[in-house]
């Protein structure tokens, strides 16, 4: 994970330093091409993919050195550099190989200490070189189960996939936000191309307090003949009931009250299930579809402060549905 950090920070600053330079983009990757040549001259296991290097180290072919620790670790340390001057150059050239290589090294390295100090309980220093290439790649590319997958894929083995899962995920949490693709989302939900497989709902964003209310209530001391005049008029199948101080108590239904007389207290049903101003929309929706009504009411501590109607809640939403097809 700390190693995966440092590829990022050699790479992001090779990479800025680069693009500051004020001269010809075309003069960009010789330059970078030329500072390579010079580290090859010295370490020339830098040079290429780096997968030759992969599977000599795991076969425990070590370069001649007379501290081959160091030398490992130095070469992946090299690498990273190298890597680094090629690509943010300009140059032609992939992080996924490079990065393998750099986990190789760095991963024999340790693989070696380890070796020499419990000879009998680590026996080769293969383990080390796959994990290390696995980390190396996976962590700072944010991808560890693909990366997992590769790595498996590669060695033609399961048997270090328990130790693989949990580097992996050491050297995730430990390289933080820290990636070698800046423009890569943080997460799926993020991405423009998998955006609509998270879209809320329009209905559900839209709030009672948006919708224009419509005035419509009835008292509930008035004469039943002045319920049915108002729901012919108008159209409605029911009313909300208010009292005297505007507290709503109900809805009376023009089934309940066809070639009745008396008040309309009488013939209110209570317990009418109504939305607040910060209720969204598709509650209201939800509500008028359960009660086959064309109106909820719109509640404010106990007050009537209006009904939303099915019509309101279709111009609000195709208004809504316009915004978004524009964008």
């Amino acid at each position: 994970g700390l190693f995966s950090i440092l590829f990022v920070k050699i790479y992001s600053t090779i990479t800025l330093v680069f693009k500051k330079m004020k001269i010809r983009d075309e003069i960009k990757p010789a330059i970078g091409g030329v500072l390579v040549g010079l580290l090859i001259l010295i370490f020339p296991e830098v040079m290429g993919t780096g997968y030759g290097w992969d599977n000599l180290l795991e076969f425990g072919v070590i370069p001649f050195s007379s501290l081959p620790c160091i030398f490992l670790l130095l070469v992946g340390l090299v690498k990273m550099l190298a890597s680094s001057l090629t690509i943010g150059s300009g140059g032609s050239g992939g992080i996924e190989a490079p990065a393998f290589e750099i986990g190789a090294f760095i991963g024999a390295s340790y693989g070696l200490i380890v070796h020499d100090l419990f000879p009998n309980i680590v026996p080769v220093i293969a383990p080390f070189v796959v994990i290390g290439m696995l980390t190396m790649f996976g962590a700072p590319a944010k991808a560890p189960l693909s990366v997992m997958v590769i790595i498996t894929e590669m060695t033609s083995s399961l048997q270090l996939l328990p130790g693989e899962m949990i580097a992996i995920a050491l050297a995730y949490v430990i390289s933080g936000k820290y990636t070698l693709y800046p423009a890569q989302y943080p997460t799926r939900r993020d991405s423009p191309a998998h955006r609509s497989e998270y879209e809320v709902p329009i209905m559900e964003n839209i709030r009672v307090n948006e919708v224009p209310f419509t005035e419509l209530r009835i008292n509930e001391n008035e004469d039943v003949m002045s319920a049915r005049k108002l729901m012919e008029e108008d159209g409605y199948f029911s009313l909300p009931v208010v009292n005297n101080e505007g507290n709503f108590v109900g809805a009376v239904f023009y089934k309940d009250i066809a070639n009745k007389k008396g008040k309309v207290i009488e013939y209110t049903v209570r317990g009418i299930p109504y939305v607040t101003p910060s209720s969204n929309i598709e509650n209201a929706w939800e509500i008028i579809t359960r009660t086959k009504s064309r109106w909820v009411a719109v509640v404010e501590k106990g007050k009537l402060i209006g009904v939303i109607t099915l019509d309101d809640l279709f111009s609000v939403y195709e208004r809504e549905l316009k915004k978004v097809h524009k964008d």
